[in-house]
């Protein structure tokens, strides 16, 4: 009985924090995927790694990045597993048994969160930071451990995230949760 009480409540501060997050929508089968390609699948397991991105542009959302890697660099479907609106809403996009392409040569072992904006000259708001931190946390509950948190530039890409970006802060506030 007590364990039923603990998920339960559990479960309910997940809600809360979502919620409070700005909300969360699954885009998973509603998103533009090129017609012939698919993406390679990967056991939760593979996954060490989650990676911060920016968009890089002013705005945009999920539909308009997918649309963009399915049409001008031909890939099988969007390249992150979340979204984050500027607004705090957190979209999925990808499974995570899905290898997708958000950091060139790293797939494999990455999880690409995507926050919408250009944070070389711009400041992320709180709410957004929250979201973000909200869904690395979604990625360790559904992998069931605790991962690294990087940026793009860790790997191969030097404005992404943006300079405006703190991981740290993200770091914090996800452990928080």
């Amino acid at each position: 009985m007590k364990s039923e009480v603990f998920n339960a409540l559990h479960e309910l501060r997940h809600r809360v924090d979502t919620l409070l997050a700005g909300g969360y929508q699954d885009l998973i089968g509603e998103l533009p995927r090129h017609p012939s390609k698919v993406y390679k699948t990967r056991s939760l397991a593979d996954i060490d790694t989650v990676v911060i991105h920016h968009s890089g542009t002013k705005g945009g959302d999920a539909f308009a990045f997918a649309r963009y890697h399915v049409e001008h660099h031909g890939w099988p479907g969007i390249g992150y597993h979340y979204v984050i609106g500027k607004d705090g809403v957190i979209y999925k996009t990808n499974d995570l048994h899905t290898e997708s392409y958000n950091v060139a040569r790293h797939n494999r072992h990455t999880a690409g969160i995507c926050m919408i904006g250009n944070f070389m000259v711009e400041q992320p708001c709180q709410l957004q930071l929250l979201a973000t931190a909200r869904a690395v946390t979604l990625v360790f509950e559904e992998v069931g451990r605790v991962l690294a948190i990087k940026g793009h530039r860790d790997f191969n890409k030097p404005q992404c995230p943006g300079d405006n970006i703190s991981l740290d802060v993200i770091r914090r506030l996800a452990a928080s949760r």
